[in-house]
């Protein structure tokens, strides 16, 4: 019984790959190397080191990305579908020992203030129905001498996914969230920011001060 639960679960973690892999050659056609991006992501953000948080697991695509830099961490998500496409994603790279997952809304963290050195999220924002609720989450969660890193989709990168949806026939949805908006709010709050633009994404850094 053993040898068939573990055999199913292969088969699961290869039918994922293949589904991924088939989805990163369609974004390539449309000029998104998603690969690229993360890579660009990481970059901007080492090191990576102390308590780090994730808000927005998604598919794990970036969890897994920060899971390469063999830190330990969180991520949390609102869906639990998503976080068990992550694990998949996670179990192929053979990372998913470094990676908490939770299920919670970004709105409402269940952690104590100042539990994070780093906190990570992308492609988050501009799904937002309430931002300015998330950025203090965000901030509330941040130790004073940490850092957030956060990333979202330029005017190209919206425009490449909504493209991407509607050759689906579908469309990308979006609230009210922007890495301008959160800029402004952070500058206000009195935290130094920088911006780090990419082809699809851009990263804000920001830390206190």
């Amino acid at each position: 019984m053993a040898n068939h639960d573990h055999s199913q679960a292969e088969a699961a973690v290869r039918e994922n790959r293949q589904r991924y892999e088939a989805r990163r050659q369609q974004f390539l056609r449309h000029g998104y190397d998603i690969e690229a991006e993360r890579a660009f992501i990481i970059d901007r953000i080492r090191p990576l080191a102390g308590r780090i948080l994730e808000v927005g697991t998604g598919k794990g695509h970036l969890t897994v990305a920060l899971a390469g830099e063999g830190v330990p961490f969180t991520s949390v998500d609102l869906s639990a579908g998503d976080q068990a496409i992550a694990r998949l994603n996670l179990a192929y790279h053979g990372r998913q020992d470094l990676v908490r997952l939770e299920v919670a809304d970004a709105e409402r963290l269940p952690f104590p203030d100042a539990s994070f050195d780093l906190v990570v999220s992308a492609n988050v924002l501009h799904h937002l129905a309430h931002p300015e609720t998330v950025y203090g989450e965000l901030v509330r969660v941040l130790a004073p001498a940490g850092r957030l890193a956060i990333s979202d989709f330029n005017a190209r990168g919206l425009e490449t996914i909504d493209r991407i949806h509607r050759s689906e026939g579908g469309g990308h949805q979006t609230g009210s969230g922007t890495l301008r908006g959160l800029r402004a709010w952070l500058d206000a709050k009195g935290f130094t920011t920088a911006e780090h633009p990419g082809a699809m994404q851009d990263t804000l850094i920001a830390r206190w001060g």
